[in-house]
């Protein structure tokens, strides 16, 4: 087995694992978004009662911020292997591994800005590469 076929591997296996990581992240937020939120937690019993609408933001903001963590990542990956071409005897897998994972692909490139949000908001402290605050540009 060559290097090239097993960078290829290793890289199929990580989109693969981001997929999946990404589709799970959705449904918990969902799930919760639909069954937990808010009036279904009895919150009296708790030390937080008052700040169920805090608890709530975070939870949904923690999930929202992994998925575009993941997304970006997978992103990545897709660019850094899948958009190199191939052998012969690997374009056949390749094309039919881009035609499974194209809608993922496309659903993430959807949103424009994507990487920057995740640079500048969740990885960088509201900051852009200058290291200027960039909280006031988000409106």
């Amino acid at each position: 087995m060559n290097s090239e076929n097993t960078d290829l591997k290793s890289s199929i296996n990580v989109l693969l694992v981001l997929f999946i990581m990404i589709e799970q992240n959705l449904e918990a937020l969902i799930y919760y978004e639909d069954n937990i939120q808010e009036a279904s937690i009895d919150r009296s019993v708790t030390s937080f009662a008052e700040k169920h609408e805090v608890i709530d933001f975070a939870i949904t903001e923690s999930l929202w911020f992994r998925i575009i963590t993941l997304s970006c990542s997978f992103l990545d990956e897709w660019d850094r292997i899948l958009a190199v071409k191939y052998e012969i005897e690997y374009r056949r897998k390749l094309l039919l591994i881009k035609k499974v994972l194209k809608p993922a692909r496309r659903a993430i490139s959807y949103w424009k800005d994507l990487k920057l949000f995740r640079n500048e908001i969740i990885a960088h402290n509201l900051r852009d590469k200058k290291g200027k605050v960039t909280i006031s540009q988000l409106g």
